[in-house]
């Protein structure tokens, strides 16, 4: 049963045992409000993982896609915006593109000089950005509990921020630091040189999984915040 129909159940209940309709609105509002909390918990720990692993496997453009799908009862899933959760690559050969309007050197072969900048802290300040976030998150746990009624509106809010952070990190670290240049030339190997290597970035079964994950703990959830209220208020 879905959160609905269960509070539907717990206020029927109530109401049989002698609670009045008042009486039995307020439970069952604070037995919402501290699911709502521990789900809002759910869901947001889940998108800390997919950005995580979004990250560690290079599907950095996951950040910007990533968005929650409302599956119904206040439970929220793992999606994107442009509907793929695949972002692998096949490798590419960049030399003819690179030396598509080339300089001519004295010996006649085609040459260009190409600034390079290194950028070896971006997936390093993304982290960064996920563990201040977590450790924000933690402090903000009671919080979560006592209002759980905008707890997943405040949760989906910081998962907006995180990503916006980590993109915003990657911005600046792809575009910090003194470049380097090296030449492009017809002379090189381009089944060697200037190759963008095939990228494995399919994200498609961990988020699956995820998903699956917080569908399951939002229903344990649920059950047992139920079965506590029962017994409180009715002993059963």
């Amino acid at each position: 049963m879905g959160l609905r129909s269960e509070l539907s159940q717990l206020h029927s209940d109530l109401m049989r045992s002698g609670f009045n309709i008042a009486e039995a609105q307020t439970i069952c509002g604070e037995a919402e409000s501290e699911i709502s909390g521990l789900i809002a918990l759910i869901v947001e720990n889940a998108v800390d993982d997919a950005l995580s692993y979004s990250v560690s496997i290079g599907a950095d453009e996951f950040v910007d896609d990533m968005t929650l799908i409302d599956s119904g009862d206040g439970v929220f899933t793992i999606s994107t915006h442009s509907g793929n959760l695949d972002y692998s690559s096949d490798k590419v050969e960049m030399l003819p593109h690179l030396l598509s309007n080339p300089k001519i050197a004295q010996d006649g072969h085609k040459y260009k000089t190409i600034p390079i900048t290194d950028s070896p802290n971006v997936k390093r300040s993304m982290f960064d950005v996920l563990q201040n976030s977590k450790n924000k998150q933690d402090l903000k746990r009671t919080d979560l509990k006592k209002n759980g009624n905008s707890a997943l509106a405040a949760a989906k809010a910081r998962i907006a921020q995180k990503a916006a952070a980590m993109a915003a990190a990657k911005q600046n670290a792809s575009s910090s630091g003194e470049p380097n240049f090296r030449t492009a030339s017809e002379k090189q190997d381009k089944a060697v040189m200037w190759v963008k290597p095939e990228k494995d970035a399919d994200m498609s079964s961990f988020i699956e999984d995820l998903n699956r994950n917080i569908m399951s703990q939002s229903s344990d959830t649920i059950n047992d915040i139920m079965i506590s209220y029962r017994f409180n208020y009715i002993g059963t």
